[in-house]
């Protein structure tokens, strides 16, 4: 919500303070209500930006835990090869749409179910 004009008012604030002498003092104010503005981005969108980064950093992990399954069920012989890298196949592309930011309902990680 803010953060184009954050972007934008230290441009006008520089090219205000350049352009006449009896600018400065609209430059100084402009930067100063960029600065606010910039502190108000920041503060206001930290909330939502810490909990998507806890929501990926659980899915990640999930991830993680479902490769060492199949690895382990592989290595001792309870899953076919073929169905090992069909699991894994899964596994990336999940990975890949976590990554991506493109995580909806259908790619959230269950547990890991036993493979048998």
């Amino acid at each position: 919500m803010f953060g184009i004009p954050a972007a934008v008012l230290p441009a006008i604030s520089g090219a205000t303070s350049l352009a006449v002498e009896t600018g400065r003092i609209a430059g100084a104010s402009i930067a100063l209500l960029a600065s606010a503005l910039a502190a108000a981005v920041g503060f206001l969108d930290s909330q939502r930006r810490s909990q998507n980064q806890d929501r990926q950093a659980v899915n990640l992990l999930s991830l993680a835990d479902q490769t060492r399954m199949t690895l382990l069920d592989l290595k001792e012989n309870r899953l076919k090869i073929n169905t090992a890298r069909d699991e894994l196949a899964k596994i990336l592309n999940r990975q890949t749409a976590l990554l991506r930011s493109e995580l909806d309902q259908q790619y959230v990680p269950k547990a890991p179910s036993p493979h048998g």
